[in-house]
C-alpha cells in the first residue's frame, strides 16, 4: 500500500514538473543602432520581411522607446528592468553593471530556463569590475563563423542559435538572446544599392537632413544591415518551426536605440529613443496583426519574461508586464494608464574635456516630447575640435552623413542641418511630436506653452524621483566622475577609446 501512495505521489510530482516545463520559451531578438526603420512605420524602401511577419502573427507597437539611446545603458535597462540612472556605472557607455542589480536571465535560469546568447549581449563595458562570471545575457554561443560581407560581423547568428538548439536540456524551456552587431557602422559603402539592390533614388530623407544623394546612399548602406538581421531572424523562426518549438515560444523583436546617424543614436529625439517593437506568441496573442499605442519602455521586457514564466518581480524594479497588450483582443490604446514613457542619457563616448558626458532626461507623450537638458553650456555630442578616432563630435559615429554635415557646416544653406545635429541647445525643449514629426520647432521658449512647460517640469521631477535619479536631488551625482570600464586588462587613454572599440568590439566588421 504504502509502495502505491509513493507511485502515486511521484507521478503527481512529475506531472506537476511537466506543467512547468511547458511554460514558453523566450526569444528575444535585438538589432544594434535599429532605429524605427520598417514598412509598418512607414518606410517602404527598408526591406525586413521577417520582422513584419512577426508584427502579422502577432503585434506591434507604435510607442515602444528605450530606456536610454546608448548601447550599454539600453541594454541594462532592459535586463535589470531599471532605469540607468538608478544602475550607477551602468548608466554610461563601457559602463558596469554590478551584479547586486538581479538580470532577468539569471532568475530565469534559477527558475528552471536554459538562457544563452548569440551575438552582442550586454555591452559594452567590463565584466571583471562588476562581479559577474559571465555575460548578463547568458552562456555564449559565438563559435560558429560565415564568410560575411566587408562591414558585417563573421558570427553566424542563426548557426550559432541552432548549435544552442542541439546542445541545451530540452527538459527546459529556453530563454535565447539573438544581438546582431547590425546595423552598427561601419558599411560597406554602395552594399545598400549594388548588394542589396536598393533603390537610392525611392529614400526619402528625414526632415533634419538636406535631400542629397550622399545621404542616401548612406541610408540604403545601414538598410542593408538591417536586413542581414532580418535574415538571420527569418532562419531562426524557421528552424523553431522544423523543431517543433514555434507555437510554444513568444517572439520579441526590437533595437537598442536609433540608427547611428547625426541626430539619431546618442539623441533623446524620437529618432534617438523611438524603437521598433514586434511580438508574436502563436499560443498567447489570440488577435493578431494588432497595432498597439501604449506606452512600452523596453525595460518593461524584465517584468513581460517573468511574468511568462511565472516568476515575480523583486522588489524595487520599474518594470510592468505587457502580457495583458498581448492577451487583449483590442487594439490602439488598451491601458489607458500607459499614456507616458520616461528616458534618459549620461555619457557616452569620449568626446568632450575631462571626458563629461551630456545628461539628458525625456518625457514622451502622445502630443509632446519634452526635453531637459543638465549641462546646456556642453556639446550635446562632443567637441568639434576634440577627435578620437577618424574626427571630433565622436558622440555620433563616423560616416557619410556626418563627414558631409561637417563640411558644409558653414554653407549659407546646409549649415542649418549641422545645427540642427550638433548645435548647442537650450536647458529645455518642447516639441509637438505628431505635427512635427522630426523636432525642428522648440516650442520651450512661446508663452503659449508655459502651462504645459510647468505640467511637464512637475512630470519630470516625479519620474526623476521614483527611478531614484541622483540628478534629482543634485547631490552625489557621480556620473562624470566614473572611469570606462573596458572589457580588457590594458589600460587605454580615452582619446584612444573610440578606435579600440571598433576594432575589438565588433567582429567582422
Amino acid at each position: 500500500m504504502r509502495k502505491l501512495i509513493f507511485l502515486n505521489i511521484l507521478l503527481c510530482c512529475l506531472s506537476i514538473h511537466a506543467q512547468k516545463d511547458q511554460r514558453p520559451n523566450i526569444l528575444f531578438a535585438i538589432a544594434d543602432d535599429w532605429g524605427r526603420d520598417a514598412h509598418i512605420y512607414g518606410n517602404q524602401v527598408i526591406s525586413v520581411p521577417n520582422f513584419e511577419k512577426v508584427a502579422e502573427s502577432g503585434v506591434y507597437f507604435t510607442n515602444a522607446y528605450v530606456a536610454a539611446p546608448t548601447c550599454t545603458a539600453s541594454r541594462a535597462g532592459i535586463l535589470t528592468g531599471r532605469c540607468p540612472s538608478s544602475l550607477e556605472k551602468g548608466a554610461n557607455l563601457f559602463g558596469t553593471l554590478d551584479a547586486k542589480y538581479d538580470v532577468y536571465p539569471d532568475l530565469l535560469e534559477k527558475g528552471g530556463y536554459q538562457v544563452a546568447f548569440t551575438g552582442k549581449g550586454w555591452g559594452p563595458g567590463s565584466l571583471e569590475e562588476s562581479g559577474r562570471t559571465r555575460n548578463p545575457s547568458g552562456d555564449a554561443y559565438n563559435d560558429k563563423k560565415l564568410d560575411s560581407p566587408s562591414g558585417i560581423s563573421d558570427i553566424d547568428y542563426s548557426g550559432n542559435f541552432k548549435a544552442f538548439m542541439k546542445s541545451r536540456d530540452k527538459s527546459k524551456p529556453f530563454c535565447f538572446w539573438y544581438g546582431a552587431y547590425e546595423p552598427h557602422r561601419s558599411y560597406q559603402k554602395g552594399i545598400g544599392e549594388h548588394i542589396g539592390k536598393i533603390n537610392v533614388c525611392d529614400i526619402e530623407v528625414p526632415g533634419f537632413y538636406p535631400d542629397r544623394m550622399e545621404i542616401k546612399e548612406d541610408l540604403a548602406d545601414y538598410y542593408y544591415e538591417v536586413n542581414w538581421f532580418d535574415k538571420h531572424l527569418g532562419e531562426i523562426i524557421e528552424y523553431l518551426k522544423e523543431s517543433g518549438e514555434y507555437e510554444n515560444t513568444i517572439f520579441v523583436v526590437t533595437g537598442d536605440h536609433g540608427m547611428p546617424f547625426p541626430r539619431g543614436k546618442g539623441g533623446l529625439y524620437q529618432a534617438g529613443i523611438n524603437a521598433p517593437l514586434a511580438i508574436a506568441w502563436p499560443k498567447g496573442i489570440k488577435v493578431t496583426g494588432r497595432e498597439i499605442s501604449d506606452f512600452v519602455s523596453l525595460r518593461d521586457m524584465f517584468a513581460t519574461f517573468l511574468d511568462v514564466a511565472g516568476i515575480s518581480v523583486p522588489k524595487g524594479v520599474a518594470s510592468k508586464s505587457i502580457i495583458p497588450l498581448l492577451m487583449s483582443e483590442k487594439s490602439g490604446r488598451i491601458d489607458n494608464t500607459r499614456n507616458h514613457v520616461y528616458a534618459m542619457r549620461e555619457r557616452h563616448a569620449a568626446s568632450r574635456e575631462d571626458n563629461v558626458g551630456y545628461p539628458v532626461r525625456a518625457i514622451v507623450t502622445d502630443t509632446f516630447l519634452y526635453l531637459r537638458n543638465f549641462e546646456p553650456e556642453r556639446s550635446p555630442h562632443g567637441d568639434l575640435l576634440l577627435g578620437n578616432h577618424d574626427g571630433p563630435l565622436t558622440d555620433t559615429d563616423e560616416g557619410p552623413t556626418k563627414f558631409w554635415l561637417l563640411e558644409y557646416r558653414n554653407h549659407p544653406t546646409y549649415s542649418y542641418y549641422f545645427n540642427l545635429a550638433f548645435a548647442k541647445r537650450p536647458e529645455e525643449e518642447l516639441y509637438m511630436v505628431k505635427k512635427d514629426p522630426f523636432q525642428l520647432n522648440n516650442l520651450a521658449g512661446l508663452g503659449e506653452y508655459q502651462k504645459v512647460m510647468a505640467i511637464f517640469r512637475k512630470q519630470l521631477k516625479e519620474s526623476m524621483k521614483a527611478h531614484d535619479d541622483s540628478r534629482y536631488t543634485n547631490e552625489n551625482v557621480l556620473f562624470d566622475t566614473y572611469k570606462y570600464a573596458l572589457p580588457s586588462a590594458t589600460p587605454i587613454a580615452p582619446k584612444d577609446l573610440e578606435k579600440w572599440y571598433y576594432s575589438n568590439m565588433y567582429p567582422g566588421k
